[in-house]
């Protein structure tokens, strides 16, 4: 099932925060703002604006998530992404599929079908 996409987004798999984020999943919402969802497979936050995303960016970097990484002489996405709504990932995601048409995303390989998870669809 699909996560919502809203404005500048910042989305992690689950299974990535259970293993690096300090008390993983649980502690994680309660970390976070209220514009963050999620479904069973990614987790969901996001900005207004490229400065707040980057500050997000660096306080998951700070707990040991890796940003980048090189793959085949590209630079591609490893523990986090940030997409923008209308625009898609900056630089390529591999695990991430993104919806245009219903302004969501998926973990690449599950089902897209379903409910979205987001405020708008509750």
């Amino acid at each position: 099932m699909p996560v919502a996409l809203e404005f500048i987004n910042f989305i992690a798999p689950i299974a990535t925060i259970e293993q690096k984020y300090p008390g993983g999943l649980e502690q994680c919402l309660r970390d976070s703002c209220p514009a963050s969802w999620h479904d069973e497979h990614l987790f969901r936050t996001g900005a207004m604006n490229p400065m707040d995303i980057e500050s997000i960016a660096k306080k998951w970097k700070k707990m040991g998530f890796q940003m980048t990484e090189k793959k085949n002489g590209r630079e591609v996405w490893k523990d986090f992404c940030v997409v923008g709504t209308f625009s898609g990932p900056n630089v390529e995601c591999e695990w991430l599929e993104v919806d245009d048409e219903r302004f969501c995303a998926y973990l690449k390989g599950t089902d897209p079908d379903g409910p979205i998870y987001g405020p708008l669809y509750e």
